[in-house]
Parts: structure tokens; sequence; C-alpha cells
């Protein structure tokens, strides 16, 4: 009785040594396989910085059509008046009306001083004259001019009065309900505003967006004097785009032989709008993982295999095959409001790979969703020169596993708010961006409370 009851205490003795020396075995697995995990975040965070830069090249091959579309007119050159100083006076003040507020303090103040408590003729104040005009056209008021008084002459007085041009009529083709109704959301200004070239720039920007649309704009007097009528025209060939394309984007497993498939269907609600839908990808190779023992599945001391035959060994056997998978889609919806663009955008990647660790193999996987809502509007621009700010929201999650052992899920909730400043330089076009960042709690945004100081933190800033 006693030899059994011994043989019973090895035998539980020697099980818990099996379970302990198990568990040491796992542990030392898990520590020198962290590099899985590494491994993992960086082809997911890989991705995402693929397909952030993607999208921004194309926001700034966008900005770069926009501008390089504007009407960049031309220094106005001053030509003197080749006219004889019959007459002269002191000008001793030099009275500026403008109701509406076309010319800055500044652009008065410039004008003021140039002549003030100087003897002056004829021919300085054409050039007086013609200074205050290109001030205008500069600006963009080309239709609006300054008429002169010189009634109170003889006492130095001189009066400039802005007289503005105004929009009468802003016609688009036919004026039918469908161009009506594009020319509502795409137009910066109503009848009976200044006219400015700068807000029919863009509204030729708004439409130029769209491929398929070949527009242009001409100014002609109206009936109403100090009125100008905006006539324009928009001809429309093919509104929907496919593309089939082929690349070798990524590293060797991910991103060798990958097609893409894209649809662009232009103005689909008939206001200049944009419907962008693409999916690109790797053919997904399967292989057999039959042999391997999910975690939870492994009874106590069992050690899972290492392939799929005992005692497998890579050098004699042969490495086993990787798998490999990458599937990217993306849709995005743009909307333009006369100066504002609101862009909805949701894109998914998924992604499967393998690494190769002591005598095994370990497969990765992983996955990314965000939906983003970006809103933008020109605030500033003139000839040569257009200033954009825009605020977003994105909302975005992460997924990544270690075989069948979830590493990370993370929900990120984004704000941003940037401005972008695009101008001509020499020949070409130019930019700066500058943007702020802060992660936030709505929609379900992770919280940085309670983390501690390694962990990744949900509630970063960036600039």
């Amino acid at each position: 009785m006693e030899f059994e009851n011994l043989i019973k205490l090895k035998k539980g003795v020697l099980m818990k040594k099996i379970k302990n020396l198990s568990f040491f075995l796992l542990l030392c697995s898990v520590v020198v396989n962290a590099a899985p995990k590494d491994e993992a975040n960086r082809l997911l965070d890989k991705e995402q910085q693929r397909l952030e830069q993607e999208r921004q090249l194309n926001e700034q091959e966008n900005r770069r059509k926009e501008i390089e579309s504007s009407k960049f007119a031309p220094d106005i050159e001053i030509k003197p008046v080749e006219e004889e100083n019959v007459t002269t006076f002191l000008l001793k003040d030099l009275q500026i009306i403008d109701k509406d507020k076309l010319l800055s303090e500044g652009d008065k103040f410039q004008l003021s001083k140039k002549y003030k408590y100087k003897e002056i003729g004829v021919k300085e104040l054409n050039i007086l004259l013609n200074e205050a005009n290109a001030i205008l056209v500069k600006k963009g008021y080309v239709t609006s001019r300054i008429n002169v008084n010189t009634d109170n002459i003889q006492q130095g007085e001189i009066t400039f009065e802005v007289i503005t041009g105004r929009i009468d009529k802003i016609k688009l083709n036919d004026n039918s309900f469908a161009d009506k109704l594009k020319k509502f959301f795409n137009k910066p200004k109503t009848e009976g505003n200044v006219l400015n070239i700068r807000d029919i720039d863009t509204m030729t920007d708004n439409f130029n967006k769209n491929a398929s649309n070949n527009f242009a704009v001409n100014i002609e007097p109206s009936d109403k004097e100090g009125f100008s009528n905006i006539i324009s025209k928009n001809e429309i060939k093919g509104k929907t785009t496919v593309s089939v394309g082929y690349n070798n984007y990524g590293d060797e497993q991910g991103g060798k032989n990958r097609l893409k498939i894209g649809l662009d269907i232009e103005s689909p609600l008939g206001v200049n709008d944009l419907l962008s839908m693409n999916i690109q990808g790797v053919k997904r190779k399967k292989v057999d993982r039959s042999w391997k023992i999910p975690e939870s599945q492994l009874l106590p001391g069992q050690i899972a295999p290492s392939g799929p035959v005992p005692g497998y060994d890579p050098k004699i056997h042969g490495l086993l095959p990787p798998q490999r998978q990458t599937l990217l889609w993306n849709i995005t919806y743009r909307i333009p409001f006369r100066s504002y663009s609101l862009v909805l955008s949701g894109n998914k990647s998924i992604y499967r790979r393998s690494t190769y660790a002591y005598n095994t193999i370990y497969d990765l996987s992983g996955s990314s969703t965000s939906l983003t809502a970006n809103l933008s509007k020109i605030l500033y621009r003139d000839n040569k020169s257009k200033l954009t700010g825009n605020i977003e929201i994105k909302r975005k999650n992460s997924k990544s596993y270690f075989e069948d052992v979830e590493l990370t899920n993370r929900n990120l909730t984004i704000g941003t708010l940037g401005v972008n400043y695009d101008f001509a330089l020499f020949k070409g076009v130019s930019g700066l961006s500058v943007s702020y960042s802060k992660g936030m709690r709505i929609f379900h945004g992770e919280k940085d409370i309670e983390k501690g100081e390694t962990a990744p933190k949900a509630e970063a800033t960036r600039y």
C-alpha cells in the first residue's frame, strides 16, 4: 500500500515538473518570439503609412491642379501718360470713397502719401489713377473702377470714388434644372454680389476637379449699368471611369503581383460630386496548417508540434510554405459647396504573413479599418496663391494577431486642424502645410487613463 502511494506521489511530482517545464518553455518562446508581435505591428503600421502617403499625394496633386488652373493675371504695367504739365497744383488731401471697402486702409494710405503736399499735374494725376485701378485689378475686382472728382482741385483736394462692379446673372449652359442645381452648389457668389475674378476661379476649380468636365467661363456686360453677366459652359465627356492596374508595392510577401481595380463615377447626384471606389490585393496563398494545435486545445504538459511530421526539422524536411494575403479597399465621396468641399472616405486593409523561428513557422495576421470626414474651405486667394483651411475627424480600428492570439485591438479617434498654402514660385507651384492633431475620446476612442508609461498613447498630440 505504501509502495503504491509512493509511486503515485512520484508520478504527481513528475507531472508537476513536466507542467513547470512546459510553462518555462512556453515563457521562453514568448520572450524570444516577441519579434513576431513587433513584426505584426510593423507590417500593419507600414501598410497604413503607405495608404496615408497615397492619400496625401492625391490631395497634393488635386491642389496643384487647382492652383495651376487659376487665372494667374500678369502684373499690371503702369504706363505714364505722355502729356506735358501745363498746370500744377499742391495736393493737400486725397479723399477715397469706397462704400464696399474694396481697398484696404493700407492701399488708401499708399495712394494718399505718394503725392501729398507735392506739386502735381495731369501726368501725375493719371499715374495715380492708374495705380488705384491696378490695385483693384490685382485684388480680382476686374469690373470695378476708380472715378476722379476734381471740383475742389484749386483748394488742393481730389476725390477718388470706387465704382463697384457687380454680378447681374450667372448662367450655366441652358440654365436647365440640372444646370441650376450644379450652379447652386459650385458658385461661391450669388447675383448682386461684387464681382471678383477669384470667385470665378473657385467655381472653375470645383468643376475641373472632375476630369470629365470641360468648363469655360466668360464675363459679359449686362443691360444694367455697373453689372456684368457670368456666362459659363460645361461639356461633359465620360462620367464613369473603370481602371485596372498592376504593381509590386510593398514587401516580397504582401506586395508582389498586386492587382488593382478602380471605379470612378463623376457627378452621381448631379452636383459635380464624385464617388470613387477601388480595391487592390494579392491573391491569397492557402497553406496546410491542419497539423497545428490551438493553444486552447493543448493538454497539460503537451508541447505544440513544430511541423506536419513528428520531429520536424527544416534542414531535413524543407521549409514550411508561408501564407500570404493582402487586401485593400477604399471608397471616397466628395461633394463641393461653393468655397467648401466635404470628403467622406472609408478604407480597410487585411494582411496575412508568416515568419520563421527556430524549427517552425508562425502565422501573423491583422486588419485596419478607418472612417474619415474632412471639411475644407478656401480662406483666401489671389492671382498667385491660395490659402485653404481644413478640419478632419478620423475613427480608426487596428487589430493584429500572432497565430490565434490577439496582440492588439485599438480604437482611436483623431481630430485634425490644418491649413494649406499653395503659391506660384518662379514657373512652378509650391506649397506649405501646417496641421495639429489630437487623440480624442469621442466615438469610443481609447483613453489614456490608467495606462502605463510605456503603453502607446491614444490622446497624443502631433504637429
